[in-house]
Order: C-alpha cells, then structure tokens, then sequence
C-alpha cells in the first residue's frame, strides 16, 4: 500500500470535507465498507450519528455502501473526526483506504499494484 497523508485544514483554514475526498474518487465500480465513524452531521440532515456508530460496532464488517448511497451519507457529514473507509474491487480486494484521524488529517492508502487506485489517492493528496 502506498500512503498519502495531508492536514484535514487547508491553508485557508477551511476543512476538506468527506464529500469533496469522496467526489475525487469519480464513481469507481467498487463497493464501500465504513469501518468506523466518529463526527458530526449536518443540522438539516437525518443522519443520526449515535446510531451510526451503534451499527457499525456491532457490525463484524462494518456497513457497506453503494456509491450512490455513499455520496447522499458524505453530504450529511459536518466535520468527520475519526473515519475509517474501504473500498473493494469486483475480487473483494482491498483497493483503497480513506481516514481521518483525530479530525486533524486524512490518511489515504491505496494498493500500488492498482493503477487506478494510486491515481485517485495521488488526486485526493492535492486538495489540501
């Protein structure tokens, strides 16, 4: 696996949100498996996070997620703190790890043997 790690603020003090890491990702046909979730919501949204985490630690593989599904939760997301996001190819293999660690900075891991994945991790490294 190859790492990119960038500060969760830009410069100008604006936070990288989930939805513009994800939007960089460009709708791959992977599936999606949310291992861990700690953050907050958007205001107007629904998502009740407590539940969120509730089902993801009683769950043994964490929550799966269509891309479509994926988008429409990043967008509820105010300000992820500790995020844990995997996504599988159609083989069920590991291509891509997107975090966030302590609301401070994402850590993307992609699996260099995929062209693919490196690029898009080497895209979402340049939003900060």
């Amino acid at each position: 696996m190859i790492e990119f790690r960038m500060p969760a603020f830009r410069m100008d003090g604006e936070m990288l949100s989930l939805s513009e890491v994800l939007r960089e990702t460009r709708s791959q046909r992977w599936s999606w498996r949310l291992l861990n979730f700690e953050g907050t919501s958007r205001l107007e949204s629904n998502l009740n996070v407590l539940e969120l985490e509730e089902s993801i630690r009683s769950s043994m593989e964490g929550i799966n997620y269509s891309w479509e599904t994926l988008l429409l939760f990043a967008d509820d997301v105010d300000q992820p703190i500790d995020v844990s996001l995997v996504a599988f190819d159609r083989v069920d293999r590991c291509v891509l790890v997107i975090e966030v660690r302590d609301g401070t900075y994402w850590r993307i891991l992609s699996d260099q043997s995929d062209v693919n994945s490196v690029e898009i991790a080497t895209r979402i490294s340049r939003l900060a």
